[in-house]
């Protein structure tokens, strides 16, 4: 948990998410407003997203996992696969998303930009692929309840774990200290309350 993460870990998270924003941010105006003007965004907006993610860490609105090898998961207790689409606010944003660019492509093919087009349909292709087929995986562990993004693997220890919430085959992770929820998806909901029942919950 946050107070098991160094310093130093969670300074280093925070500028590389950062930096991974503004990048986004960065290709999106050099479609529209060239090289000085995006260079100029991206360093502003870096400053800006390091800026309010030590504010939330403050506040404690934001929460710093202990990250986990693929090794640490040799023996679970529970495993549930679902994709991010099972929440209807992560399917609408995401098809929001894929139409938007995919309406933008259509419009860099009739102005003659096959290679802005290309770019935004790789970038549409990924965000259904990611949102619509790709599986998180829940594991609940004796250490705790992780999280299985594919390259990150978060664990929520038990100790850190305020509350447990199920409402049909949705989970909701409440924390002790921190004003945050985490929500997942879960097939077989009386196995997994079983499993956290051992654990208090």
């Amino acid at each position: 948990m946050s107070r098991e993460v160094k310093s130093l870990d969670k300074f280093l998270r925070i500028v590389g998410f950062s930096l991974y924003l503004s990048f986004i941010i960065f290709f999106f105006f050099l479609f529209f407003k060239g090289l000085k003007f995006s260079a100029t965004t991206f360093i502003f907006s870096t400053i800006y997203f390091i800026l309010i993610f030590i504010a939330l860490a403050i506040s404690k609105n934001l929460h710093f996992n202990v990250l986990l090898s693929r090794k640490q998961l040799k023996h679970t207790l529970f495993n549930s696969y679902y994709p991010l689409s099972r929440f209807k606010s992560f399917s609408i944003v995401s098809w929001l998303s894929i139409a938007f660019l995919l309406i933008m492509a259509i419009i860099y093919l009739y102005f003659n930009m096959p290679l802005h087009a290309i770019i935004l349909m790789i970038i549409a292709g990924f965000t259904f692929i990611y949102v619509h087929k790709h599986n998180i995986v829940l594991h609940v562990l004796n250490q705790g309840i992780a999280f299985d993004y594919g390259e990150i693997i978060a664990l929520l220890r038990w100790d850190e774990i305020k509350k447990i919430s199920i409402q049909g085959n949705h989970v909701t992770v409440e924390l002790k200290e921190k004003k945050i929820k985490r929500k997942s998806y879960v097939e077989h909901v009386d196995e997994f309350r079983k499993v956290v029942r051992k654990f208090g919950f």
